[in-house]
């Protein structure tokens, strides 16, 4: 098993049932949109999300978290060196990540696409597409019941994109520990892969 591969599966367990739900054509479409849109543009509004979302309402109850596993699965593949993940192996990886076998060709050639042009690839300044400014608070709200008397907390994240647009993500802590987690997982791995890389020059 190659080392991308392993990435892949580590990062991408807890989406895979999501991932093997992807059972029409319009829904994949849709989600390869989007993730061509969020290449180019460096962000994907969860107003546009949600509009995709309401032309595939038979794919509700996965569409958001599948969506979400592709996404990471693209930026691991993205943010690779140029060249160290060959064709075959992303097609290997993709396959692991038990999606319909009519999708796998489609979804591999899609991220070889968005290698090809993307300006997120690793060699790139990562400022080209990093937003313009981030902002978090903590938010306390007093809760009280005829049952209990209670503190909620949530995170809020402000994110300014490069066009002045301000998106705004309210996160429980308990999401947002777990999302510490996943991300530190994802950069965990992306460096080591990179280091593999270097060892190879």
């Amino acid at each position: 098993m190659s080392q991308f591969k392993q990435v892949v599966t580590r990062n991408l367990k807890s989406y895979s049932k999501s991932l093997a739900e992807i059972d029409q054509q319009n829904s994949l479409d849709l989600m390869l949109q989007l993730l061509e849109y969020h290449t180019i543009n460096g962000y994907c509004s969860e107003e546009k999300i949600d509009k995709a979302i309401t032309l595939a309402p038979d794919s509700q109850e996965y569409f958001h978290e599948a969506f979400t596993g592709l996404m990471i699965l693209s930026q691991l593949y993205l943010r690779s060196p140029k060249g160290f993940v060959k064709p075959q192996e992303l097609l290997d990886a993709v396959t692991d990540l038990k999606i319909r076998p009519e999708f796998i060709n489609e979804i591999t050639q899609k991220l070889i696409e968005l290698k090809e042009t993307s300006n997120a690839e690793i060699e790139r300044p990562l400022r080209l597409t990093s937003p313009q400014s981030i902002t978090w608070r903590i938010n306390i709200s007093r809760q009280i019941t005829d049952e209990m008397n209670f503190m909620r907390r949530t995170i809020v994240l402000q994110i300014t994109t490069k066009n002045s647009k301000i998106e705004t993500l309210v996160i429980p802590i308990a999401m947002f520990h777990k999302l510490r987690f996943q991300v530190a997982s994802a950069l965990k791995s992306i460096q080591n892969l990179e280091g593999r890389a270097s060892m190879k020059i």
